[in-house]
C-alpha cells in the first residue's frame, strides 16, 4: 500500500529535483518523459545563439521565441548557456550590454 503524500523525486539535469506525488508520478509516467522537458537541443541552441549575436539580450529572446511558438525557453536558462560558453573560452558574453565577472 502507498501512502498518499508520499513523495518521489526526479533527477533533472545534474542537481536539480522535481518532487511529486505518487499520483503525479503516474501521471508523467516514467522519470525520461519528464526529463526529456528541460532538454533544449542544439539546433534550438543556434537559433539562440544568432539572435545573442544580433544583440539581442536573453529576455528579448526568451518571450519573442515563446510568443511566436517556436520555443519555451527561460532567459535565465539563456544566460547560463552564454556564462558556459565564456568559461569554455567562447565569445557571446561580448554581446550582452552588461558584461558581468564570474567568480
Amino acid at each position: 500500500m502507498i501512502k498518499k503524500n508520499f513523495i518521489y523525486l526526479f533527477v533533472l539535469g545534474r542537481k536539480n529535483f522535481a518532487a511529486c506525488t505518487y499520483a503525479e508520478s503516474e501521471t508523467f509516467g516514467n522519470v525520461s518523459k519528464l526529463t526529456n522537458w528541460y532538454r533544449i537541443n542544439p539546433v534550438d541552441w543556434e537559433k539562440v545563439e544568432g539572435l545573442i549575436k544580433l544583440d539581442w539580450n536573453p529576455e528579448q529572446i526568451s518571450g519573442d521565441l515563446g510568443k511566436e511558438g517556436i520555443l519555451s525557453i527561460s532567459h535565465e536558462w539563456i544566460y547560463q548557456h552564454i556564462y558556459r560558453d565564456k568559461r569554455d573560452g567562447g565569445s557571446l558574453w561580448k554581446h550582452l550590454r552588461c558584461q558581468k565577472t564570474l567568480w
